[in-house]
């Protein structure tokens, strides 16, 4: 089946849109850590493993949900990092995707 245009679909896209994105740095170094990286976004009792998104500089989750996240990261060798109230909004066809960035430190 081809699509012509939106109309059929009100004006959305068929993409898959990620509510959270973080990317993810050594903080003394600047270099990306995500593809040795991993973490979670929760909601209440909904929870869900960060994936490898766009390459190795980022991770992401909770596709096309709305809702309001705890997002954590965790690598061997670093400090946890966790941000809480990341609010991702519905904004009809797709969510807002909100990015974060991670800069971890490394363990003492």
């Amino acid at each position: 089946m081809v699509l012509a245009g939106c109309s059929e679909w009100g004006g959305c896209t068929l993409s898959v849109e990620p509510g959270v994105l973080v990317e993810i740095r050594d903080a003394a170094e600047g270099t990306p850590i995500a593809a040795t990286a991993s973490g979670t976004v929760t909601d209440g009792s909904y929870e869900e493993s960060l994936r490898l998104y766009d390459g190795s500089l980022t991770r992401a989750g909770a596709d096309e949900r709305a809702g309001t996240y705890r997002v954590q990261v965790v690598h061997p060798g670093y400090v946890p990092w966790e941000q809480t109230d990341v609010r991702v909004r519905d904004r009809g066809c797709h969510v807002d995707t909100v990015t974060l960035r991670a800069d971890l430190q490394r363990a003492p």
